[in-house]
C-alpha cells in the first residue's frame, strides 16, 4: 500500500549510510569510519520512524487520522489522487443507545470490511464514525464501483441480534487538487457532521463554499466590532389597538464596504457559533440606548423599542448585570 512508501525509502536511506562506509573502509583500511556512520543510520531511524500506536486506531485497528494528514502530505504535492469519505449518521446517538463497548465491536466490523473490500487502497477511521479512503491514480468506474458496493453494504444491518442495526451513511468523493487546495478544506468535509437528514451524497463543492463563506463572514463580524460599524434599524409595529406605529423594532445589519449586505440569516448564526453575537447584543443595546436618550422616541410617538436577544445571550449568567452597566454607564456620561 502507499502507506509504506515513506518507511521503504526511510531504510534505503538508513542502508545507505551504514552500508557505503563499510565499502569504502575496505578499500581504505586506515579511514575508521564504519561504527560512526554506522551510529547515524541508526539515529535516523530512531528519529525519523513512528511507532504503530501513532499511526492505528486503538479502536477500529485501521489507520487513524494523524496516518491520513502524513498521506495527504504527499498526495497535495504528487496530485491525481481521490479521497473518498464514508460517514456514518449520529455516532453519539448510537453509543447512548447500545452503549460505547457495543459499538465498538460494530466500528470494528465496519473497519475490517471496508480495510478488506477496499484493497489496495488505504483505509483510514478519521474518528466520530468518519471514513476515509486515499486513492492514487483510481479511475471513475472503480469510484462508481467502490460507491454502490457501499451503499449496498450499509442497506443491510450491522452488529448482531437486539444490537442488529442499519446505519445511514453519507458518500463523498474529493478530487485533489481539483476540488480543494488546502489540507483545511479538506478535514473540514471530513469532519463536517452528518446527521442522517442531508443528501448520502456529499456536495463536495457547497461545502467548499460554505465553509470559505464562513470564515469570510467571521472576518467582516470582527472587522464591523472593531470599527463598531454595524448599523441598527428601527421597524415600526402598528397597534391595532391604539391605531398608530406605537413602538418600533432594533434590526442589526451588517453592510461592508467591499462586500455589500451580509444578510442577518447569514451573520448571526455564525456570530453565535463563536460568540461574537454577545458582542453584537451589547453593540445594539448601547445604541437603542442612545437613540431613547437623544428624545427620538418622543419626536416619532413611539413609546418604547424591542431589542431582539439570541439565545446565546440568553444563556449568559451576567447578561443582565452587563445590561445594566451599560445602561448605568451611559447615563453617568450624559449627565457630565
Amino acid at each position: 500500500r502507499s502507506t509504506l512508501f515513506p518507511y521503504t525509502t526511510l531504510f534505503r536511506s538508513s542502508y545507505s549510510i551504514t552500508f557505503v562506509p563499510v565499502v569504502v573502509q575496505l578499500i581504505f583500511p586506515y579511514y575508521l569510519m564504519t561504527l560512526f556512520f554506522e551510529t547515524l543510520g541508526l539515529m535516523s531511524l530512531l528519529l525519523t520512524i513512528e511507532s504503530k500506536e501513532d499511526t492505528v486506531s486503538p479502536t477500529t485497528g485501521i489507520l487513524n487520522r494523524y496516518a491520513l494528514e502524513k498521506a495527504l502530505d504527499r498526495a497535495m504535492v504528487n496530485k491525481s489522487n481521490v479521497l473518498l469519505l464514508v460517514k456514518i449518521a449520529n455516532l453519539n446517538y448510537y453509543n447512548k443507545m447500545i452503549g460505547f463497548e457495543n459499538m465498538n465491536s460494530i466500528l470494528k466490523r465496519i473497519s475490517k470490511w471496508m480495510d478488506e473490500t477496499y484493497a489496495p487502497y488505504s483505509c483510514y477511521d478519521c474518528g466520530r464514525g468518519h471514513f476515509a479512503v486515499l486513492c492514487e491514480l483510481i479511475e471513475e468506474e472503480q469510484i462508481e464501483e467502490i460507491r454502490l458496493k457501499t451503499f449496498e453494504r450499509f442497506d443491510s444491518p450491522w452488529g448482531k441480534g437486539e444490537f442488529s442495526i442499519v446505519f445511514p451513511v453519507q458518500f463523498g468523493v474529493i478530487r485533489i487538487p481539483e476540488d480543494v487546495k488546502t489540507m483545511e478544506n479538506i478535514f473540514m468535509l471530513v469532519d463536517a457532521p452528518f446527521d442522517g437528514k442531508a443528501s448520502v451524497e456529499l456536495d463536495v463543492s457547497k461545502a467548499v463554499y460554505d465553509y470559505d463563506r464562513g470564515v469570510l463572514i467571521e472576518r467582516l463580524i470582527d472587522k464591523a466590532l472593531r470599527n463598531k460599524s454595524f448599523q441598527v434599524y428601527y421597524q415600526p409595529i402598528w397597534s391595532l389597538r391604539d391605531g398608530r406605529v406605537s413602538s418600533a423594532e432594533a434590526l442589526c445589519r451588517l453592510i461592508d464596504d467591499e462586500y455589500g449586505m451580509i444578510p442577518p440569516d447569514e451573520f448571526i448564526p455564525v456570530a453565535e457559533r463563536n460568540g461574537a453575537i454577545l458582542e453584537i447584543g451589547q453593540f445594539v443595546f448601547e445604541e437603542v440606548s442612545r437613540f431613547y436618550q437623544e428624545g427620538c422616541l418622543r419626536s416619532l410617538g413611539i413609546d418604547y423599542v424591542e431589542v431582539n436577544l439570541s439565545v446565546v445571550q440568553c444563556m449568559s449568567k451576567n447578561l443582565k448585570k452587563s445590561f445594566i452597566a451599560r445602561s448605568e454607564e451611559r447615563f453617568s456620561r450624559n449627565a457630565e
